[in-house]
């Protein structure tokens, strides 16, 4: 039961890379040949946090169960979302694993795997408030 579950959370997982290389096959391997994977994600109840001294978070979870099935060690840093993109561009990181849209000037930067969480953005104004004018 134990493995069927990890393979979840490692499909899971590799439906949320979010990756600066173009081949993800070479991240595979670079991150195998470190023996560590340094995932991207932001500091949030469904990301990461710390409870207690302990890390939680459900991307956390899905890339600790990861790591375990590489067999790498995990470090989870959260540079804040206007940060992701720089530094897993910047080669800082491996992956972000974080609810983030696809924009058009984004795939062009980053390749995206199929979405596993679909997250929709909204916006939301306090009740009596006669409405947004413009964005």
């Amino acid at each position: 039961m134990k493995i069927k579950l990890s393979l979840l959370f490692c499909y899971a997982i590799l439906c949320a890379i979010i990756s600066g290389c173009h081949n993800p096959n070479d991240t595979l391997r670079t991150i195998k040949n470190r023996g560590e994977i340094v995932v991207i994600t932001d500091n949030s109840a469904h990301g990461f946090y710390l409870y207690q001294d302990q890390p939680m978070g459900f991307e956390y979870e899905l890339a600790r169960e990861f790591a375990d099935f590489l067999n790498v060690k995990l470090l989870v840093i959260t540079p804040g979302w206007e940060k992701m993109f720089r530094t897993l561009l910047g080669s800082n990181g491996d992956l972000i694993a974080s609810s983030l849209t696809k924009t058009e000037r984004r795939k062009t930067r980053v390749l995206f795997s199929d979405e596993y969480m679909p997250v929709q953005q909204q916006v939301i104004i306090r009740k009596g408030c006669s409405g947004i004018k413009k964005l």
